[in-house]
């Protein structure tokens, strides 16, 4: 927030107040909405001829829709589809530490325009259906109230053939200090897990690992996967 030009200071402080009112009384957070209700607050106080300048003097410079903290942000714990395709809704289901958490607001948004939003139900769900007809990689942004906001990429993919995604891997260093991190000196094993994600089964699937660092000795650079059926998930 901030002021064109200098002003008295009875004016911006009870604007002050009531955005502090607002928060702390009345529960409003949106920032924008915040300011709002401290204009409301000065105007009620001064009337229209004490208030006016400093009404239009005082500038929201950013976000109106960014959430004012009132407590230390809690992390969510978020659960959708590495990809999903043309035209058919895909889930996203929202939890904190002590379970589904509802009225959570989840956005889909690409590079080519395309944008979808719902907010979670009871059960911490919501499906989002961005009708999309072109492949393009999205990003899914989750935000509430208190809570540290996620964001995380979807890939939007058409209905036919196999299509084949690392899901995840592991560092696994039970030869030294089993911490899990790729460390100087150490014998790492990175076991990897793969997801045929596509409506059509993936022939003759093989995984192969290489690295331009010339200090990386690599020992086993291909693994095969043999057939891996939709939906199949192989390690």
């Amino acid at each position: 927030m901030a002021f064109t030009e200098s002003c008295s200071a009875y004016e911006p402080d009870t604007l002050a107040r009531g955005m502090v009112r607002a928060i702390l009384s009345d529960s409003i957070t949106a920032f924008g909405n915040v300011i709002d209700y401290g204009r409301l607050h000065m105007y009620q106080s001064f009337g229209a001829v004490g208030s006016m300048a400093t009404m239009y003097q005082s500038l929201l410079v950013g976000e109106p829709e960014l959430q004012v903290w009132t407590r230390i942000p809690q992390p969510l714990t978020v659960s959708y589809p590495t990809a999903a395709f043309f035209n058919i809704p895909f889930p996203v289901t929202v939890a904190n530490a002590q379970g589904p958490l509802p009225g959570v607001l989840v956005c889909y948004s690409d590079s080519i325009g395309n944008y979808a939003r719902g907010y979670t139900d009871a059960n911490g769900e919501v499906l989002l259906d961005p009708q999309i007809s072109v492949p393009v990689s999205g990003t899914i942004t989750i935000t509430h109230h208190n809570y540290v906001p996620h964001q995380g990429g979807i890939e939007i993919l058409p209905p036919q053939g196999p299509y084949i995604l690392a899901e995840k891997f592991l560092v696994v260093d039970t030869l030294t200090n089993q911490n899990q991190i790729a460390e100087a000196g150490e014998h790492l094993f990175l076991p990897l897990s793969i997801k045929n994600i596509g409506v059509e089964s993936a022939q003759n699937v093989v995984a192969t690992i290489s690295t331009p660092d010339t200090l990386l000795n690599l020992f086993v650079t291909q693994h095969s996967f043999g057939t891996v059926d939709p939906s199949l998930q192989k390690n």
